[in-house]
């Protein structure tokens, strides 16, 4: 092959052989890298959008859970009412005493055992039905939460070693006058 056909090769194909290599060198140093770098860009994207929805959820989370907390806190004030404090049982004898004056019951308040969450206690009550009743309304409306366990009706016809109701008394049978005894527990708040 002389110079004159390497020529006439280089003129036909000379074009093309050089757009070519244009071609593979664009591709290999502008076209390559610049995907390359937009693979890279479109992972770091992926990636801080992945970080801002999980920030999101936990905005929002955190949003429900401060709602929620609002609402939670007015009604702690009112769980608060319903324990006794340690130290406040005076509080509570002093509340079942007069509650028994007003509805005209004869109580005897015994404190069985207490322990860090819980005072056991045990109501003697004597009085009218319809009286007892009444106190049981009252300490059922009372703010503090008085949990009975057991109750047991007694004998009511002798207290103190005399007679309190007459047995022929129709009033006796409408309205009887009973002994009933009523073992519960007040749980102690707990502030921990």
């Amino acid at each position: 092959m002389n110079n004159k056909q390497l020529y006439n090769l280089l003129k036909r194909y000379g074009i093309t052989i050089s757009a070519l290599l244009i071609l593979i060198i664009t591709l290999s140093y502008i076209v390559i890298p610049s995907v390359r770098h937009i693979n890279e860009l479109s992972d770091q994207i992926f990636k801080e959008r992945t970080k801002l929805e999980e920030l999101y959820l936990k905005g929002q989370s955190l949003k429900r859970s401060t709602e929620e907390y609002r609402k939670i806190k007015n009604e702690i004030s009112n769980l608060e009412n319903i324990f006794i404090d340690p130290g406040e049982e005076l509080s509570l004898i002093t509340q079942l005493e007069t509650l028994a004056q007003k509805t005209n019951v004869e109580q005897e308040l015994n404190i069985i055992d207490t322990s860090a969450d819980k005072m056991n206690i045990v109501l003697n009550l004597q009085g009218k039905y319809k009286n007892i009743i009444n106190y049981l309304e009252q300490v059922e409306a009372l703010d503090l939460y008085i949990s009975f366990d057991r109750v047991r009706f007694s004998n009511t016809l002798q207290t103190n070693n005399k007679k309190t109701s007459q047995p022929n008394d129709p009033s006796n049978l409408t309205n009887p006058t009973i002994g009933l005894i009523l073992n519960g527990q007040v749980n102690y708040w707990s502030n921990k």
